[in-house]
């Protein structure tokens, strides 16, 4: 297939991952729907992108398995603890008496962003902290009344800035 096609499959599954795991369909789902249009669109043979691909996520998951896992029982122990509950309440007192709703919602966001960038200043590799930032930022979210579907991104970028500071150890 020629490679415009291709192109425009790669443009077409991103938009579409994106819309469907906001409209709230499984990631895990959605990320294979989209890898399959990537492949038809490309002109690649299903069998040997299937095969590559879950070689690829074997090893992935071999060297990530541990750290994710860690950051899952931080998360837990931080949750079970009320220490995420009491980083939430932290991070949104100076702005939870604030009037104007927008100042509020922009200084818990603040908050957590500032957050996020110590923590990636202190080294603590983005996969291990995600689920203890999960935690906290759903207290923050709860506290402020923003609706959860912007947690995702919030804490992918936010993720993403904490790492990319000059001078971040996980840069």
């Amino acid at each position: 297939m020629p490679l415009s096609v291709g192109i425009i499959g790669i443009i077409v599954a991103f938009v579409l991952m994106n819309y469907l795991v906001y409209k709230g369909l499984n990631v895990v789902l959605t990320a294979t729907l989209v890898t399959f249009i990537i492949v038809l669109t490309s002109g690649l043979s299903i069998g040997e992108a299937w095969n590559a691909g879950m070689g690829g996520v074997g090893a992935l998951l071999g060297i990530l398995g541990p750290i994710i896992m860690f950051g899952a029982v931080l998360g837990m122990f931080y949750t079970k603890s009320g220490a995420a509950a009491s980083l939430a309440d932290a991070l949104v007192k100076p702005f939870i008496n604030a009037k104007n709703m927008k100042k509020r919602i922009i200084g818990c966001l603040a908050m957590i962003f500032i957050l996020r960038i110590i923590i990636g200043l202190a080294g603590i590799d983005n996969m291990a902290i995600m689920y203890t930032m999960l935690a906290i930022a759903a207290g923050v979210f709860a506290k402020c009344g923003i609706p959860r579907k912007y947690l995702n991104v919030l804490l992918m970028v936010a993720g993403t800035c904490g790492t990319l500071v000059p001078g971040a150890p996980m840069s």
